[in-house]
């Protein structure tokens, strides 16, 4: 799918016109967007934190959903399947966990791209109805700190689900579902670290898994 943008690529401390003005009066980007809000390990630590609730807590409430995405079982937003509206949407049409909401709703109308083992941001020029942007810092948008630490998190994880890709082509079946349930478990069921040790964490759990690759 062809994505329409400014034709640049961003650094997390350059300056780009994606500030909404904390979108007031307006939530287009929280409506209709199917199952396509997927969520990582680290979006999952945030909601479990705000929610006090477990991952399948969350399930059970219908909140989020797993689906399959390139051999692994992976969990996304649910949509109200009433309204087509995120779930934590209030009764003001405001994200009742704003504060921890995941990362692709952090950036939007912000979107990332991977390059050689790089990774940059884009500016989704046509996906956000709000006029009159100003502009902010790509880190200070995102609002995830430590700001280097976060985007190196994401950029291991998605190399990582990358190689996943790669290793389950050749997989059998029995394998894939083992390993994704194993992932799932380790990265999303069982994941519980504090504010402090997350991404240090992550890091280990990353590295047990990899050498066994």
């Amino acid at each position: 799918m062809k994505l329409n943008t400014d034709g640049k690529l961003y650094e997390l401390d350059q300056l780009v016109r994606a500030n909404c003005q904390d979108c007031v009066g307006c939530h287009d980007c929280c409506v209709g967007m199917g199952d396509t809000i997927l969520l990582d390990p680290y979006d999952i630590w945030m909601m479990k934190r705000v929610t006090a609730m477990s991952t399948q807590e969350m399930l059970g409430q219908r909140l989020i959903s797993l689906k399959v995405v390139e051999g692994l079982v992976l969990p996304h937003i649910q949509m109200n399947s009433k309204t087509d509206e995120c779930p934590f949407l209030n009764v003001e049409k405001r994200c009742s966990i704003h504060a921890h909401r995941p990362g692709m709703c952090r950036l939007f109308p912000l979107g990332r791209n991977y390059d050689e083992g790089k990774l940059n941001y884009i500016l989704l020029t046509d996906a956000c109805p709000k006029k009159n942007r100003s502009k902010i810092k790509v880190g200070q948008w995102i609002g995830i700190r430590p700001e280097k630490e976060y985007h190196e998190y994401v950029l291991r994880w998605h190399d990582f689900r990358k190689r996943i890709a790669a290793i389950v082509e050749d997989a059998q079946e029995e394998e894939i579902k083992s390993f994704a349930m194993y992932i799932l478990q380790t990265f999303y069921l069982e994941f519980n670290a504090t504010p402090d040790t997350f991404f240090s964490e992550f890091a280990q759990k990353l590295k047990d898994i990899e050498r066994v690759l």
